[in-house]
């Protein structure tokens, strides 16, 4: 019996990246929806979230960018449109430098078909000018069912 499609047989790393578009003058706490590449062979095609597909659990391991975020602030997510209590941050905690290559990450488990929509909120109000952000989030895609032990790739 032969297959016409590959699937995963092992836990696999995945970076998404993504891009925060802060608006001028805007208030502490508010919530801004990250935009994210889904596929980095279509670099021009952008969202406001990815999707798990249905044979895979995805675990989203880490948020990291690399620039000192002015504001900064946390990533959170929405699962299905419903908000998580799970934090990636703050931002400028998760420069890499010589000395510090992580810090404070969490873990986010995708169930298959789940849809998520990162947002980033800020700590302190924006200046007078639009700020772009650009982040990386690190997934590990699991097959479904997968049982066995899996290493944290970001």
């Amino acid at each position: 019996m032969s297959r016409n499609y590959t699937g995963l047989l092992k836990p696999v790393p995945l970076t998404i990246s993504g891009t925060i578009t802060m608006a001028a003058s805007l208030a502490a706490g508010s919530q801004t929806y990250v935009s994210v590449v889904p596929d980095p062979t279509q670099p021009s095609i952008t969202t406001n979230g990815f999707t798990a597909p249905s044979s895979e659990t995805w675990v989203v391991t880490g948020v990291e960018t690399y620039t000192a975020p002015s504001p900064d602030g946390v990533i959170r997510f929405k699962v299905n449109t419903v908000d998580q209590n799970v934090t990636f941050g703050p931002l400028s905690q998760t420069l890499p430098t010589i000395f510090h290559r992580k810090a404070l990450q969490n873990f986010l488990e995708l169930e298959p078909n789940a849809q998520a929509q990162p947002y980033f909120v800020n700590s302190a109000a924006n200046g007078s000018a639009s700020t772009v952000l650009d982040v990386q989030i690190y997934i590990t895609r699991l097959p479904r069912g997968y049982k066995g032990a899996f290493a944290v790739y970001s």
